[in-house]
């Protein structure tokens, strides 16, 4: 599973899936995949790293917001 990429099913590569919305606990973020095309249930896992600048810079923020 861990070749495939979030556009395709793990299981079996189709692209026709449909994608819960995300659900959140601490530092963690989660939605439910189901493929149309197999039926293979899965879930997308997200781990907080950090926030970026939203003007497109990629400059990682301080816990005040400001560019570090």
């Amino acid at each position: 599973m861990s070749n495939k990429y979030y556009y395709e099913c793990p299981k079996c590569g189709g692209d026709d899936f449909d994608m819960g919305s995300m659900e959140f606990d601490d530092d963690y973020a989660w939605r439910t995949g189901l493929c149309n095309s197999c039926g293979f249930e899965w879930q997308e896992v997200y781990n907080f790293d950090h926030n970026e600048a939203s003007d497109g810079s990629c400059n990682e923020l301080d816990n005040e917001g400001n560019v570090k």
